[in-house]
């Protein structure tokens, strides 16, 4: 027996206070009461145990308020036997929501004998409350009055009070749920929507039973489309083929459990109850609602409770109502379940309620958290956040530590065999745990073996992964029919969620410095690329992102090699933050360690790093053309422009023979302004980026006095960032640890997109705080901005705008310079009105650095102002003035 942890994560941030956008996936009544008895110390074990025997109290109960003492007995035996066979799969929350339809059940019973204003409430409270552990019976109400109504034949004042007391209990309880949602997402809901879109999409598409996977990838709907509008939609369309599958449905939902449903069949038949509607209303409900869409055989356990004292006592003799003595065990056992229920329920509440206004706090105030996390001991969740919170403050060693006791203390088996596989070196020597944990396990073990450069291993283990992902997490659970088979075809071909929701949860539990290095594991596992992340997979797109930009400065990155002389990974990313840190001598020799001759290219870029005479170093075979741009870019650097032009035309020579180009005429000469920009941006770019800024920027003036580089290419852009000396620099720095190491190409479009549309929400924030005066603020968000995207040009721009009216000139300067190249070396911004801003930013520049008597540079700023600037410019007339004005052509 256990408590789905799962989905007392809500529960728990509820309690706590803490903020979670998915907190309203479900109901909040079972995660909340998990939770809670959880943090009392009360074991899964015996809040079980607890729970059981209140379910089992109820089903006596209902026994004796149809037919006395005996019926009762009869019911629990009933149920007992049926499910000691295993007649229907055991689930916690099934038995938890069991527990409340009986409830309600019981005093719809006892409404029927006595149909007074206070059962009625009573009555609807019940139904509410069960509402707010699954919401099928969010209709069943009005069901309730329109019985009432039949069978009572009553039509005065008191039936309409009672009616409205009874529809008015039922959901009231939900509104503070509704207002919960509607904080969260805009909407004022109380269903939990999203859990509820799968049933809805799979049995508007046709089939009978429920998919894992993702249905709206199935059913091609956004995130922001409504799955209940589809529903409609598509039964619209065609509503006798729908009817036709409710039918199926019914048929299928009697086959799950012949035995059980077949005596509910013959106890409805046989019965002498004269409202037999009131009596078997809630069961036959029940079922109906989840013929309408897709189904599961565990929604079906809580009928395992409530079906027996109905079967039973349609086979026994005699009323319970010409006995009312006989009934009092029963009324006091509902009446106490029901007191002790709605005190439970109005706590939940009351935290529903508080929750927006204590999440915000939390936020709001640091150390909030912290003293939250450590109020919960006992809480699963809460402690998963404490490890968490050491990761974010970069203490690694604390979250190992941390993480290993909440493994223990909680019987986490994937937390144990992540903190194992993170410790070895041969993590497929470890034994994977069996059942639910096997697929997370198979995908720590890809993540570790990736990390540690064994990829033919990490393949292995992706196969494995990826087939239990097929085979339990990636499926419809019953293929009966032509369309369900159809249908499961077309959830076959869907690997997304593989990859967005089960690899990328376990990304998030990796420090950001090992996270970092699993850039290219999709593209390694020759996987297609995503059309769209899913919402976990954005969240730990951002994580790597976060954890690429953040580049350690203060060494631990190296520390954190140290045990691990042979990641390669590892290595190269400690050498790449001495190159990020500016030290240039750390850098070489880091190279040199770690290499040892394995690689022909890094082992030649090294020798001719140290070479004086490049060209009479042999060029290994294999990677012919990269040594050849090596040495081009060597010689360049040392002044050796004859040298270097003869590197150039061979390197050259042997990219038009590996791609095929063929030039026109008889004439083999070759004009270097002839050489398009491809060969400079997928060739020349990375290798020159090998090298240290101040000697790329050498490198790249010398280069550029000799050949004429394609306008408009990523290498052109770059030499004029770096022809702006350390301003140009951080510049390059601060590109390249944005973009290193980046996810998958598909991966990283949309990761880019996400981080400018934050970035620009912090850009416009800015706006408004300058336009009130608050130029501090206003400057705070900006530089936020510009961290989360270094391609901003407006928030460069806005602030250059600040600091000079703050008359910082030197820094204006800087920021008009970052606003242009944001510009000019970003391809995706190369629009017209961002053209327009660079123009002006350069222009502003040119006025800065005139001001200041550096006129070659002036000179330099205002004629890319000219050459660059779209014909729309309103500055473009002043700035050629300008220009005439100083004698330049």
């Amino acid at each position: 027996m256990w408590v789905d942890f799962t989905r007392t994560d809500y529960g728990s941030c509820l309690l706590a206070g803490l903020r979670n956008t998915n907190i309203t996936e479900i109901m909040p009544l079972f995660a909340t009461m998990g939770s809670s008895a959880l943090n009392l110390g009360i074991s899964p074990v015996l809040f079980l145990i607890i729970l059981r025997l209140a379910v089992y109290l109820l089903i006596f109960s209902a026994g004796c308020l149809l037919r006395g003492y005996w019926a009762g007995i009869i019911s629990l035996a009933g149920a007992g036997a049926l499910e000691a066979a295993g007649a229907l799969r055991y689930e916690d929350e099934q038995v938890f929501y069991g527990f409340f339809l009986l409830l309600a059940l019981s005093l719809l019973l006892l409404k029927r004998r006595d149909n007074t204003l206070k059962n009625s409430l009573l009555c609807g409270l019940a139904l509410g409350a069960s509402m707010l552990v699954r919401t099928p019976l969010l209709l069943f109400p009005p069901a309730v009055v329109l019985f009432d109504w039949f069978y009572s034949r009553e039509r005065s004042r008191a039936f309409v009070l009672r009616s409205l007391a009874l529809l008015a209990a039922s959901y009231v309880l939900l509104i503070p749920w509704g207002f919960l949602n509607y904080s969260i997402s805009g909407k004022f809901s109380v269903v939990d929507g999203r859990r509820v879109a799968c049933n809805l999409i799979t049995g508007a598409k046709g089939s009978i039973y429920t998919m894992e996977g993702d249905p709206r990838k199935l059913a091609g709907l956004k995130p922001e489309d409504s799955a209940f509008s589809f529903f409609i939609r598509e039964t619209l369309r065609d509503p006798g083929s729908c009817a036709l599958t409710v039918l199926k449905r019914l048929w299928h939902i009697f086959l799950l459990y012949p035995l059980l449903f077949g005596l509910f069949l013959l106890a409805m038949a046989v019965s002498r109850e004269r409202n037999k509607l009131l009596v078997f209303g809630m069961p036959v409900y029940f079922i109906l609602i989840h013929s309408a869409v897709s189904i599961e055989g565990r929604y079906f356990y809580p009928m395992l409770y409530v079906l027996p004292p109905l079967i039973a006592v349609s086979f026994w003799p005699g009323r319970a109502d010409q006995d009312p003595g006989r009934c009092v065990i029963a009324e006091k056992i509902t009446a106490a379940a029901f007191w002790i229920v709605f005190c439970a329920v109005l706590a939940v509440e009351a935290l529903v309620i508080a929750y927006p206004y204590r999440s915000a706090k939390n936020i709001k105030d640091p150390g909030a958290l912290t003293r939250v996390l450590e109020r919960f001991p006992n809480d699963r969740y809460c402690q998963e956040m404490k490890c968490k919170l050491l990761l974010t403050k970069g203490d690694d060693g604390g979250y190992y530590k941390c993480f290993d006791s909440y493994s223990k203390k909680f019987g986490d088996k994937t937390g144990a065999y992540f903190l194992a596989a993170g410790a070895s070196l041969s993590p497929s020597e470890l034994p994977v745990p069996a059942g639910r944990e096997e697929m997370a396990c198979l995908i720590i073990r890809m993540l570790r073996e990736f990390e540690l450069g064994d990829r033919n291993a990490a393949r292995a283990s992706f196969r494995q992964a990826y087939a239990g992902y097929e085979a339990k997490r990636n499926l419809l659970r019953g293929e009966p029919y032509q369309r369900d088979k159809e249908l499961a075809l077309l959830i076959k071909g869907n690997s997304d969620t593989f990859w967005d929701v089960h690899v990328y949860r376990a990304i998030l539990m990796l420090p950001p410095k090992r996270s970092a290095k699993l850039s290219g594991l999709r593209k390694s596992m020759e996987f297609p690329g995503p059309a769209e992340l899913s919402a976990q997979g954005r969240q730990a797109a951002e994580h790597l992102h976060r954890s690429a930009r953040n580049i350690d400065k203060q060494g631990s990155l190296a520390r954190a090699a140290e045990p691990f002389p042979n990641n390669r990974v590892l290595k190269d990313m400690k050498c790449r933050s001495l190159w990020i840190n500016g030290d240039a001598a750390g850098y070489y020799k880091c190279l040199g360690a770690y290499n040892k001759k394995s690689d022909n290219t890094l082992s030649y870029f090294l020798a001719a790093g140290e070479s004086l005479s490049p060209a009479e170093l042999p060029v290994p075979a294999g990677m012919e053309m990269e040594c050849l741009i090596i040495r081009m870019l060597r010689e360049f650097e040392l002044g050796d422009k004859n040298a270097a032009m003869v590197s150039f035309r061979q390197a050259y020579a042997l990219h038009e023979v590996r791609h095929d180009i063929l030039r026109s005429g008889p004439d083999p000469a070759l004009r270097t302004s002839e050489i398009p920009g491809s060969f400079w941006d997928e060739q020349v770019y990375d290798l020159i980026l090998m090298r240290p800024p101040k000697s790329a920027s050498k490198t790249l003036f010398e280069l550029g006095k000799s050949i004429e580089l394609p306008r408009g290419s990523g290498l052109s852009a770059l030499a004029e960032v770096l022809s702006l000396g350390e301003a140009g620099e951080r510049m390059l720095i601060t590109w390249v640890a944005a973009a290193m190491p980046g996810p998958p190409s598909g991966e990283a479009r949309l990761l880019r997109k996400k981080a400018a549309e934050g970035s620009k929400k912090l850009s416009d924030s800015a706006v408004e705080k300058i336009i009130s005066g608050d130029l501090k603020t206003a400057e705070r968000f900006l530089l936020e901005a510009v961290e989360l995207n270094p391609f901003n040009s407006e928030a460069f721009m806005n602030l250059c705008f600040i600091r000079l009216k703050e008359n910082k000139k030197k820094r204006a300067l800087e920021a008009c310079q970052s606003a242009a190249y944001a510009v000019y070396f970003n391809p995706e911004t190369r629009l017209p009105a961002f053209e327009m801003l660079a123009a002006e930013a350069s222009f502003k520049s040119y006025e800065l650095l005139k001001e200041s008597d550096r006129k070659a540079e002036a000179e330099k700023a205002l004629r890319r102002a000219v050459e660059n600037a779209p014909a729309a410019w309103p500055g473009l007339s002043k700035a050629r003035a300008a220009l005439k004005k100083d004698g330049r052509r």
